[in-house]
């Protein structure tokens, strides 16, 4: 009797412990979004705002086309920061906090790598608090997207290879995750091969089977495999085009 009085008094300890660390990372995504500020434009950031003011898609895109503008190789960080704009305006602050959302997937990622994969609730809160994420957290840019799905795409590639119970659904997270990534902008590209070392690598030391992968991989690969195509193609057209930086 006793024991088992003592074992059920352990499971409010448990419970409370995972409480107080999902509200330590929240409590690190409420200081990021802190971190957005209203003071003026850089240069880059208000031309992002200029762009996403005018006067629809099809201005905006002539407008790039005309000046074979490396904006192209940011696609989906256009349409979405034109999207929130027409929701939240263009001022300082509100373009800024477009980065709000992806500042919490970031967040998200981090908080499951270290406890899904590492097993230590706070091992990567260091890189949410890092300078660079802080810095990019006030700019109008593609830079928290990009950081936050690619965080997002390597976490659940993690999950994959060192939790086989979540090997149905990581292949669909982590494939959705890094074609967002790769349609925010060019960038994401060089990732593939950190990916592809970390999973072969991978691979080998879990004892995965050719069958399994194929498996596991297939269906999302058939799905997201022709967004990466068209991808691949715009990206190639927007270079030939004079585009060369972000």
């Amino acid at each position: 009797m006793a024991h088992g009085t003592a074992s059920s008094s352990l499971v409010p300890v448990r419970g409370n412990r995972r409480l107080l660390v999902w509200l330590g990372w929240g409590v690190l995504w409420v200081a990021l979004c802190s971190t957005v500020t209203g003071q003026s434009f850089w240069m880059d950031e208000a031309y992002v705002a200029f762009l996403v003011t005018t006067d629809t898609f099809g201005d905006m895109l002539v407008h790039l086309l005309g000046k074979d503008d490396p904006a192209l190789l940011t696609p989906l960080y256009l349409v979405y920061a034109r999207l929130w704009a027409m929701v939240f305006g263009v001022g300082e602050c509100a373009l800024r906090a477009s980065n709000i959302p992806f500042a919490a997937l970031l967040v998200a990622a981090l908080a499951a790598a270290s406890n899904l994969v590492f097993h230590r609730p706070w091992l990567l809160a260091v890189f949410g608090a890092s300078p660079f994420v802080v810095c990019y957290m006030n700019e109008a840019r593609p830079y928290i997207p990009l950081m936050a799905t690619a965080t997002a795409s390597l976490t659940a590639l993690m999950a994959y290879m060192e939790r086989p119970e979540l090997r149905r659904v990581t292949p669909w997270i982590c494939l959705s995750a890094f074609a967002l990534c790769f349609a925010f902008g060019i960038s994401a590209g060089f990732l593939a091969p950190v990916f592809l070392v970390y999973g072969v690598s991978t691979v080998r030391r879990q004892g995965l089977t050719l069958a399994t992968i194929v498996r596991d991989w297939r269906r999302p690969t058939v799905v997201f495999g022709p967004l990466f195509l068209l991808l691949l193609g715009y990206y190639g057209w927007a270079l030939a085009a004079g585009a060369r930086s972000i």
